[in-house]
């Protein structure tokens, strides 16, 4: 299952030490625990990985909610979520 959080916010970009994901709703952190793909929007453009993506996933590691670059795989996963009207909100 894919799920976009319209809630969820990153902090720490590119050489932060610390990054991590706020205002995730409670389904949406239940879902990252399971191993579900949960993304987030509006971040900065990546340099690493697929350059260009302005979405993250958002991870559970170490008793914290990061925010990482998603693979191909994922962010075509991403796209087909948002071709089949995954989505009733606007990206930006």
């Amino acid at each position: 299952m894919v799920m976009i959080s319209m809630t969820g916010e990153g902090h720490g970009w590119g050489s932060d030490p610390y990054k991590w994901v706020s205002r995730l709703t409670e389904e949406e952190r239940a879902a990252v625990r399971r191993g579900e793909l949960v993304f987030i929007t509006g971040c900065p453009a990546s340099a690493r990985g697929i350059k260009g993506v302005y979405v993250r996933k958002v991870i559970w590691k170490n008793g914290r909610y990061v925010h990482r670059v998603p693979e191909t795989e994922e962010v075509e996963g991403f796209v087909d979520f948002v071709m089949e009207g995954g989505l009733d909100f606007p990206l930006l």
